[in-house]
């Protein structure tokens, strides 16, 4: 599967361009342990973290891909969800997207699995994702600038 997007960036350049909550968050979360669940969830197959990461406003997206050749987009949380409003937040989006794929035909990512406080082995919280082909909608309208 391709994935097409202006969006992605090495994890060096990432780093480079991030200010220092995220690149905090990047460096304490265990991507080889958030790649060991992931494996699990999806037939042992070996899984990887590649070299493709993006954020959003509060979030961190690395691309996982397992020795089948699918890819799972690994979404970690940026900012400590150790308030309620924050948990909150992200199982409300987990139980919209859940609720979205069930009752429409509107292409969403199916959820794999999730955690919703960052006291956990990967030290973020965190959603696995289905990857789906398509443009994010910061790269249809032209990109950031």
């Amino acid at each position: 599967m391709s994935i097409e997007s202006t969006s992605w960036a090495t994890v060096q350049d990432f780093l480079q361009k991030s200010d220092s909550q995220t690149t905090e968050c990047f460096n304490r979360t265990q991507w080889s342990e958030l790649c060991r669940i992931a494996s699990g969830l999806n037939g042992h197959f070996e899984c990887i973290a590649l070299d493709q990461v993006a954020s959003g406003l509060n979030n961190i997206v690395r691309l996982l891909e397992f020795s089948d050749g699918t890819r799972w987009a690994a979404r970690v949380h940026i900012q400590s969800n150790s308030s309620i409003s924050m948990s909150t937040k992200l199982e409300n989006e987990v139980a919209t997207m859940k609720f979205i794929k069930e009752h429409s035909s509107l292409p969403v990512p199916r959820v794999f699995a999730h955690e919703f406080d960052e006291k956990n082995s990967v030290g973020a919280a965190f959603i696995l994702m289905e990857v789906l082909p398509g443009s994010v909608a910061m790269d249809a309208l032209g990109g950031y600038e």
